[in-house]
């Protein structure tokens, strides 16, 4: 579960190290160490922006990449697939959006602003991703472990919603007025605007053409093969985010 998950960091370089490095090292201490089989988090963001259109597993992005993230995910994922072709017994599973209590990312920070009655500034008209609970994901891993196809990637693809879909479901929920909406031209134009100073002067959080990129964009999967051949399943997101914001003592 090599993971660094940043957009618009000031560090980019931490994402090489950890996401294609840490993967390398460790699939291949995995493979030198003969160990009986891994499940290796890849990510439905190694497809990059889909621009709407349903993805499976066969699919393989040859383009550009809107992030770091993205982009370093991408080459785990193919370091992988490299380590399958040498002998290791390897499962991948790719999530996409995930949610749930204690989420330290900017979307848990996006959905505990909005339980408690603040507004935060998202798009109006955002991407789409595929959302699940974070204990769903969870049971996916374990599935991949036990029933996964050594070989094989299973795309742990929750409910599509946008990111003010989901945000308006929390207000709808908690009762507060949701976040303040954005429209999509105005992001565009900043994205227009600062990209030029991408890599010349220190840029960082939503103010980084990399976080205006991924605002924008779509990251949709099917779960149809994690359905069908590891029994996955992801709840209704609803049901979801009330169990999410109820954790966190806003709803009774």
């Amino acid at each position: 579960m090599a993971g660094w998950y940043q957009i618009g960091s000031p560090t980019p370089e931490l994402g090489h190290q950890v996401n294609v490095v840490g993967t390398r090292n460790v699939l291949t201490a995995a493979l030198r160490a003969g160990t009986r089989k891994v499940v290796h988090t890849s990510t439905l963001a190694v497809n990059s922006d889909t621009g709407g259109a349903v993805r499976d597993e066969t699919y393989r992005h040859h383009g550009e990449h809107l992030s770091v993230y993205d982009r370093t995910k991408a080459q785990a994922h193919h370091i992988a697939d490299e380590l399958v072709a040498q002998g290791l017994p390897l499962v991948i599973v790719m999530p996409g959006g995930i949610y749930g209590p204690g989420d330290t990312s900017q979307v848990g920070g996006y959905v505990a602003q909005v339980a408690s009655g603040r507004r935060p500034l998202v798009p109006r008209h955002g991407g789409t991703l595929m959302w699940a609970h974070v204990e769903d994901v969870a049971a996916g891993h374990l599935l991949a472990m036990e029933r996964g196809r050594v070989g094989e990637s299973y795309m742990l693809a929750g409910e599509p919603a946008t990111l003010a879909e989901l945000l308006g479901t929390v207000a709808d929920l908690a009762g507060t007025k949701g976040p303040v909406l954005v429209p999509e031209t105005v992001l565009r134009l900043v994205g227009r605007v600062l990209g030029p100073l991408e890599g010349r002067v220190p840029l960082s959080g939503q103010y980084h053409p990399e976080t205006m990129r991924a605002a924008l964009a779509s990251y949709v999967g099917t779960a149809e093969k994690a359905r069908g051949e590891l029994g996955w399943r992801s709840r209704d997101l609803r049901d979801g985010l009330r169990q999410t914001i109820t954790a966190t003592d806003v709803l009774p």
